[in-house]
């Protein structure tokens, strides 16, 4: 692990200095300005709240099911907040399609 010299793992490994990454240091090393949109971006991923379960690491989910679906009222608005759940937060297919009590299709 580590051999192959363009590898983080090399870098790690083989590294005396530990960098802190910013915001200016990735937009330099990309060669490219952010837009506002990706700064928002990282800094919601940054803020994202990671916790242990089943001896794994997993992130916090910001909302329940429940509450992103409270004010569903019509098709359109469910399905934006099936994408906000299954992007935002992480919850799987499966677990959005239970909680709304979808059909599951078996292959």
């Amino acid at each position: 692990m580590g051999e192959y010299p363009f590898s983080l793992a090399h870098l790690i490994f083989n590294s005396k200095d530990i960098f802190q990454s910013s915001k200016e240091s990735l937009s330099d090393f990309l060669g490219a300005r952010l837009t506002q949109n990706e700064l928002t971006f990282l800094q919601d991923e940054q803020n994202q709240k990671i916790e242990k379960k089943d001896n794994k690491i997993v992130f916090s989910k910001s909302k329940s099911l429940q509450d992103h679906f409270i004010d569903v009222e019509n098709k359109k608005i469910r399905n934006s907040a099936i994408c906000l759940a299954y992007l935002k937060d992480g919850y799987s297919q499966i677990e959005i399609a239970e909680f709304l009590e979808l059909p599951l299709i078996q292959r």
